[in-house]
């Protein structure tokens, strides 16, 4: 087996691997990466820490390939045939070139004529149809004539293949593509590699398989295709468009899930049709034929390709032999069941029955063969009664994918997260069935909603989740950020731990690196799911989540203990959450208030004794208690602050901007423009490092929380060039371990002689934002509102649920730390026996 202990060795053309990071420490080699010099003197934020930048960040990958194993696929792929000038280069000089023929950008003459013929010549919209040869239903219903009623119907279309060449041969992408798979692994133990990673579709077990039955030195261009019908406009008509859109898997997923970076392209439009000349009974399997029908014509420059490639030039400025094929195709619910030819109440992946899908626990089916289901369909449509139709509840279709090559449709089909998971599972079932094991149920929790307190990140629900009509995925998933959080105190253990172990999995599946998601929380849930069936009459899209949890196992080569090791001199403990950020704040702050004023305004009680401390403990005076800071003097704010958050690979995989924010409560005012409404204080929370870390006393060792009331510099009577600065109010340390259920940590505010115990320090000890979610209990104190709850309430839960990286710092890594301490002991018991022995 190859293995790369350099980038050197992996230099070839187009040929980038993907590196990772060892799980306990992801943030060590890329919290020192900053921004350049230029950089600093061009933004329009002050520039307030410098730290040299780490090559080792350089490029597309999110991590260091020094702190991983790389085993490169063992044939030739992706070979280059030769370099080429790029379909841009050549339109750039066509277009700089003196004498541009005037149909420019049509190839040619004749092509412009043809357009404006169509456009402007005045021919009939019955000569353009014909033209653009439209699709002409028949159907069953015969109009006053005796005649069966026919529609026309409008296919706009790409061909796929030049969607691929097009996207292939941006340059936009020339750091960004990879055409030869390969494996990555975690660790290496004794030369044998172990914890297989899985982050980008060149890292996965598809494109290695595909590439094994092609010829040496074949390119394969990895098709992922997206479609969904979708309602124009919620107020009024009912039009709709259905969409279908392309992209390539050899593109980093970082970069291709940019809006901006045009990675994405629309390869036509399927017509929507009410079938008017069809009886009600029949609408629906034509719909779904149509869908198919217009599919194939789509997709005909594939199937017509098959295994025979098309040279095409890509970013990187080689020419290649490129095998365009299907893998992945993206689609809500209904839209993998039409693509998979069943009923909506089957699984579109495999042959579970529809009356078992809503059992507890794992169900041991198997998934669906194309071969199987295509002879089945045939065999159907020509009146024979195959049992496997009637088993796998197919519908009577012509699959668009049957001649595809090298094409398994439902090894394409990804998750839907949104409808199966957010809307399906959690919203409409889980979260309906925790209400109502609550007192008083859908009106306490609006409350908690109401009072909870709010973070930039964060979606607030102000009149509570039972007034929105119209959830969008962004709102799906700001609900069940808190869920959990509203819940404990009032319901039952049981229900506490299966929504607690449905929120990790629900989390973990949006993960940017597929390694951590752990079979614990499906585990968990499964010990729980009984009472759900039992409760609510059972969920068919429970089945996904133990889908979903299944494919994690059969794919994934899992090794926890793997990820507890450190490669030696490579990390430190004490890097993973680091106060050393990279921040920002404005060029000058834009106001000045007294010091009196901070007291009162701003709650910041004994804000000028601290101020006189925090002075003294940084040898700017010799005598806290004679200095010249009175009650009037100025003091120059800051609304916020921007701290830059290293890439975590696991969860994310660029850096991240968390927005401290410190503002005073403004009440109502009527200005030359009307009332404006009164808005309350916005204070983050955030978490400050207080001591060295040490992960064998648990994830959150020396992290604190606090409450920042503001931000501020010292008047330049004191200081000429000090850094900003933060007031906050600190809550006590975590404890080793998290509450029970909940698996959440706890805290209270830490108080020093009967008051609040606050400090100042400097902003680049703040290490990150956090939300802490109060502790309602039975019954919500009906005084709480969000813009007193971190005033009023006692107890708080440090919400894991917030950001992805949040959840692997404060719920994975826990997990960590416990299966360390079980495997010491056993250790331990297993020595004891022997020496007994």
């Amino acid at each position: 087996m190859d293995t790369l202990p350099t980038p050197s060795e992996n230099d070839a053309p187009g040929n980038k691997s993907d590196e990772l990071v060892n799980d306990m420490n992801p943030y060590t080699d890329f919290e020192e990466a900053h921004q350049s010099e230029d950089t600093q003197r061009r933004t329009k934020c002050a520039y307030v820490e410098e730290v040299e930048d780490d090559p080792r960040t350089d490029g597309v990958s999110p991590s260091d390939p020094q702190l991983c194993y790389i085993q490169n696929y063992p044939r030739q792929a992706g070979t280059p045939l030769r370099t080429c000038e790029l379909p841009f280069e050549t339109l750039r000089k066509a277009q700089l070139k003196e004498g541009l023929e005037p149909w420019s950008p049509f190839q040619n003459k004749e092509e412009w004529e043809l357009a404006h013929w169509l456009m402007e010549s005045g021919a009939s919209q019955g000569k353009i149809d014909q033209f653009l040869k439209l699709k002409k239903i028949t159907g069953n219903i015969k109009d006053t004539n005796g005649d069966f009623r026919t529609e026309i119907l409008e296919l706009w279309h790409r061909n796929p293949l030049e969607c691929v060449a097009e996207i292939l041969a941006n340059p936009l992408f020339a750091n960004d593509q990879v055409f030869k798979p390969e494996q990555v692994f975690r660790q290496q133990k004794d030369g044998v590699p172990s914890n297989r990673k899985y982050n980008e579709m060149w890292t996965g077990n598809w494109w290695w398989d595909t590439q094994d039955m092609l010829p040496d030195g074949a390119t394969i261009a990895l098709i992922i295709i997206a479609s969904d019908k979708t309602r124009l406009s919620t107020f009024c008509s009912d039009k709709k468009a259905w969409p279908v859109y392309l992209t390539v898997g050899n593109i980093a997923k970082a970069e291709r899930r940019k809006p901006s970076s045009s990675a994405w392209v629309l390869l036509g439009y399927i017509p929507i049709s009410k079938f008017e000349c069809y009886s009600e009974d029949k609408c629906s399997d034509v719909g779904c034929q149509l869908f198919h029908d217009c599919m194939r014509t789509i997709l005909k420059p594939l199937i017509a390709k098959g295994l025979a490639p098309t040279e095409m030039a890509c970013a990187d400025g080689y020419l290649r032999d490129v095998n365009a094929l299907l893998a992945a195709y993206v689609g809500d619910y209904p839209e993998q069941c039409r693509v998979a030819c069943c009923s909506e109440n089957s699984c579109p992946r495999c042959t579970v029955a529809p009356t078992e899908r809503g059992e507890p626990g794992p169900l041991n089916s198997t998934y669906r063969d194309p071969v199987t289901i295509v002879e089945a369909i045939a065999r159907h449509s020509k009146g024979w009664k195959p049992p496997e139709f009637e088993d796998q509840n197919l519908r009577p279709m012509n699959p668009f994918w049957k001649d595809l090559p090298l094409c398994n449709i439902f090894e394409c089909i990804t998750p839907d997260l949104l409808h199966q998971l957010h809307k399906g599972v959690f919203s409409d079932h889980v979260a309906s069935w925790a209400q109502k094991s609550i007192k008083n149920g859908q009106e306490e929790i609006d409350m908690r909603y109401q009072a909870m307190p709010t973070h930039p990140t964060l979606r607030h629900f102000k009149q509570g989740i039972s007034k929105v009509t119209q959830w969008t995925g962004g709102e799906y998933r700001s609900m069940a950020k808190v869920f959990l959080g509203t819940l404990a105190g009032a319901a039952e253990p049981r229900v506490i731990r299966a929504v607690q172990a449905l929120e990790d999995f629900i989390t973990a599946a949006h993960r940017s690196c597929k390694s951590w998601i752990s079979s614990i929380q499906l585990t968990e849930f499964h010990g729980s799911d009984d009472n759900l069936v039992g409760t609510s009459g059972g969920c068919p899209l429970i089945h996904s989540v133990f889908e979903m949890g299944n494919l994690e196992d059969d794919d994934e080569e899992e090794d926890d203990d793997a990820e507890l090791d450190e490669p030696a001199g490579k990390l430190t403990k004490d890097s993973l959450l680091s106060a050393d950020r990279e921040y920002h704040v404005a060029k000058t702050p834009r106001v000045q208030v007294t010091i009196d004023s901070v007291e009162k305004d701003f709650h910041a009680d004994w804000f000028l004794w601290y101020l006189n401390d925090y002075l003294y403990r940084n040898s700017l005076i010799n005598d806290p208690n004679n200095c010249n800071l009175t009650p009037n003097m100025l003091i120059p704010i800051y609304k916020q602050a921007r701290i830059h958050l290293p890439p975590l690979p696991e969860a994310i995989s660029e850096k991240s901007v968390d927005v401290i924010q410190a503002t005073q409560a403004l009440s109502a005012e009527i200005t030359a423009r009307g009332l404006k409404a009164a808005q309350p204080a916005k204070m983050s929370t955030v978490l400050i490092r207080t001591d060295k870390s040490d992960p064998m006393k648990g994830p959150l060792h020396g992290l604190q929380a606090a409450r920042v009331l503001l931000i501020f510099q010292l008047p330049l009577l004191i200081h000429t060039q000090s850094e900003p600065l933060a007031f906050l109010h600190l809550f006590k340390s975590f404890n080793r371990h998290p509450v029970p259920n909940s698996n959440m940590f706890q805290t209270s505010y830490a108080h020093q002689q009967h008051a609040k115990h606050g400090t100042i320090l400097p902003l680049s000890q703040i290490v990150q934002t956090c939300h802490l979610t109060p502790h309602f209990g039975q019954m919500m104190n009906r005084a709480w509102d969000s813009a007193n709850i971190l005033d009023s309430a006692e107890k708080f839960y440090l919400n894991p649920y917030l950001q992805h990286p949040d959840f692997y710092l404060f719920q994975h890594r826990f997990f960590l730390y416990e299966k360390a301490k079980d495997d010491q002991e056993h250790e331990m018991r297993r020595k004891q026996l022997q020496i007994m022995q």
